[in-house]
């Protein structure tokens, strides 16, 4: 008959240690990719929005409309105003800028009326139902949730001192996924001198007298 020794092993109190060590070192690995999961779609978000405001930018300042039938549109950076300010009765913009005949080459000028939408810019200067939806865009879908374009509180058109300054301010953000991008763009009034702030980069601390 064999008699069998001693074997070498792990003790219970071992095992239980080690099993408590690997759970800690796999939940602060598992931590690690979903934050840097998290990290990543926040990052690929905030890059998607800030590419779609500035073609949002570009079309307000550059093309209010989209060329066709060979005829190209300018933007509020051409717009001149009506009035005494581009914004009427601080709900819309409301400019005539030129519009470009690219058979002859003449130029006239088209009626930019730039209104908010149901949340989403609209320019009821066309009756053109296509290039109504010109501003609007959306981004990656989010959980089935389509992106779109949303407002920094009420003042969508902001002309407190379009009239003293020359220049006015439109407020706006995009949204995706839970992150938020906001702009405000500035327009000079086309044709007015801008005065210059001397007490602060932007125009926030400007009252109705320079």
């Amino acid at each position: 008959m064999t008699t069998r020794g001693p074997r070498a092993g792990f003790t219970l109190l071992e095992v239980m240690f080690a099993t408590a060590i690997f759970s800690i070192v796999a939940a602060s690995v598992a931590t690690f990719f979903i934050g840097v999961q998290r990290l990543s779609r926040r990052a690929m978000a905030t890059a998607e929005l800030s590419t779609a405001m500035r073609e949002m930018r570009e079309k307000l300042l550059f093309h209010a409309q989209p060329a066709g039938d060979g005829v190209v549109w300018s933007g509020l950076l051409s717009g001149v105003s009506r009035g005494s300010s581009p914004i009427e009765a601080g709900i819309k913009v409301l400019v005539d800028a030129p519009v470009f005949t690219l058979d002859g080459g003449a130029v006239s000028l088209g009626e930019i009326q730039l209104l908010n939408d149901s949340g989403r810019f609209k320019n009821d200067g066309t009756t053109d139902p296509w290039r109504t939806l010109w501003f609007r865009f959306g981004g990656s879908v989010e959980g089935g949730a389509e992106s779109g374009l949303c407002y920094l509180g009420d003042d969508v058109f902001e002309d407190g001192v379009a009239v003293t300054h020359g220049i006015y301010f439109l407020n706006l953000c995009a949204s995706m996924g839970g992150v938020e991008h906001g702009e405000r763009i500035a327009v000079p009034v086309f044709g007015v001198g801008q005065v210059k702030n001397t007490t602060s980069v932007f125009h926030d601390n400007l009252l109705a007298t320079p």
